[in-house]
């Protein structure tokens, strides 16, 4: 009994010493790698009237550009950046533009497009060379509020006719507007890439023989209808508003040859220093 015991105790200890390990404690698997930045879309606003406004332009998970009126730049970018407190995702950057809100909203349409396409940071680059060629134009029945461009004297005065009409360009020049003169006063068209007239504030103003000759004026290849808030950004609120802008930005891309740099904190490839999209500082790309 005694040798029995002993040899079924030795079997135990045996068994026992042999046994298999307890199961390690299950972990849960590790969370899934946020995406590069580099895959992540670029999402374009423009100019936010409202928080409402704010809030939507900056939901959503990837980074932001925001593009407001650089008269209204403080009211604008104020707005921006209570919805960016109040969002989980704080990637916003902003852009002041000196279009009139016609031009803007062609801007915005433009850095869309290219967002499609680009990376990020790519289209933060392009969008001074976009902004430049676009050109901003208005009928008024007074320039005395006007701002930009500067009129003369004499076209003061003669806001005081209530049947005067002015062509007013931002960054340009102010002429008389004559609906019966078939002189064009913006002279004859220039060379340059396709473009495609904006207009708003008449009715069928495509179809409109002012427009008619302001095409003719600026070479542009088509017209198009389209709609703007109400604004006084010309001083007065505008008979009509146009505005020309390129039809195919394919130009600026391949004219746009710059330094490539790398930006180590967002990891874009930029001309930019610091980075336009993160403020980060940037390195020059080594050239293979």
């Amino acid at each position: 009994d005694e040798f029995r015991r002993e040899g079924t105790m030795a079997a135990t200890s045996s068994a026992m010493h042999h046994a298999a390990p307890p199961p390690a404690p299950t972990e849960p698997p590790p969370p899934a790698p946020a995406p590069s930045r580099q895959d992540l879309r670029l999402h374009i606003a423009g100019p936010p009237a409202s928080i409402d406004e704010a809030l939507r332009s900056v939901a959503g998970s990837g980074p932001v550009l925001v593009i407001v009126d650089e008269r209204e730049a403080a009211a604008q970018e104020q707005l921006v950046s209570h919805a960016r407190a109040a969002s989980t995702y704080s990637d916003v950057t902003v852009h002041r533009s000196h279009l009139s809100p016609l031009g803007i909203s062609a801007l915005v349409q433009a850095a869309r497009s290219l967002a499609d396409q680009l990376p990020a940071a790519r289209v933060h680059d392009l969008l001074p060379q976009i902004e430049a060629s676009i050109r901003c134009f208005a009928v008024l029945s007074s320039v005395s509020k006007l701002r930009d461009p500067n009129p003369s004297l004499l076209q003061h005065v003669r806001s005081w006719w209530p049947t005067t009409r002015f062509l007013a360009e931002a960054g340009g020049a102010v002429h008389r507007f004559r609906p019966q003169s078939t002189t064009d006063p913006l002279g004859p068209p220039p060379a340059a890439t396709p473009s495609v007239l904006l207009v708003a504030g008449e009715d069928d103003a495509v179809q409109d023989e002012r427009t008619g000759r302001i095409v003719r004026g600026l070479g542009a290849a088509s017209a198009m209808a389209t709609q703007v808030p109400v604004h006084t950004w010309w001083g007065t609120t505008p008979i009509a508003e146009y505005c020309l802008a390129p039809l195919d930005l394919h130009g600026i891309i391949t004219g746009h040859s710059a330094e490539a740099r790398h930006c180590p904190w967002c990891r874009e490839s930029t001309s930019a220093h610091p980075c336009r999209l993160c403020g980060g500082q940037t390195e020059q790309e080594a050239t293979p």
